[in-house]
């Protein structure tokens, strides 16, 4: 299909997008980190295979500024409608969470401020974890 195609284009972009995007998710500009969070979310629907291990990696980022752009992002995926993304978040979300129990209060915020989106849009992707969530 068209759609398809179009996917399977813009996917080859995505390295380097995510490469441009990434380096902007430590900026003390607020605003910035909520554009990067999206379009990092985005990118994790056209290609979740690639982007969310990816993401993964900087849940434990030395800078909280990272770590609450990285659990935002996850917000930007959790869409009402059935998303490809879907069983591969639900396996990692989990870790995502454990972002509740940050240092940072504003990460603290960004996660649980993610945590009622996705009860609210789609707690299946929750259910199999609420036993860790704290």
């Amino acid at each position: 299909s068209d759609e398809e195609d179009n996917v399977n284009l813009l996917k080859t972009y995505v390295p380097d997008m995510w490469n441009l995007l990434v380096q902007y998710m430590e900026s003390s500009e607020e605003g910035s980190r909520k554009i990067v969070a999206a379009c990092l979310g985005k990118l994790m629907l056209i290609d979740h295979e690639t982007c969310l291990p990816k993401l993964l990696s900087f849940i434990t980022s030395p800078n909280p500024h990272v770590r609450s752009t990285v659990v935002t992002a996850v917000k930007y995926t959790v869409k009402e409608e059935p998303q490809t993304i879907d069983p591969m978040l639900r396996q990692y979300i989990g870790q995502f969470f454990s972002l509740l129990k940050d240092e940072d209060v504003h990460v603290r915020r960004m996660a649980l401020v993610t945590l009622n989106s996705t009860a609210h849009n789609k707690p299946l992707l929750i259910r199999d974890h609420m036993d860790s969530i704290p």
